[in-house]
């Protein structure tokens, strides 16, 4: 989750979501976020709503309306953001959560 977001919206921004992109892109982040520990983890989570901001508050109407190849399916990317950015912080989110409560987690 420390950085999910931001790298898929970096792909999403450059229109092109293939396994070569997805590669250069996620490999650096992902050996970054290999040296976090718990606490830097939680800060980077913490940081990405003014990641968001950064990345998506220069978009246009037509930034988000332009179509974005992901594995040779054609979808805008405003499509793309909600499906993936969003929907993945929703599904770890419920994960975590669930992987909590059968540990005995309280609320």
């Amino acid at each position: 989750m420390a950085i999910m977001g931001p790298t898929q919206i970096a792909l999403i921004k450059a229109g092109t979501f293939n396994r070569p992109a997805l590669s250069a892109a996620w490999s650096p982040a992902e050996a970054i976020a290999k040296t976090m520990n718990f606490e830097q983890a939680v800060e980077a989570i913490k940081k990405q709503s003014d990641e968001y901001v950064r990345l998506l508050g220069d978009w246009t109407e037509a930034d988000f309306r332009r179509e974005v190849d992901m594995f040779g399916q054609q979808d805008d990317a405003r499509a793309t953001v909600g499906e993936l950015v969003l929907g993945g912080h929703a599904a770890y989110r419920t994960q975590l959560f669930c992987y909590l409560k059968s540990c005995g987690g309280k609320n």
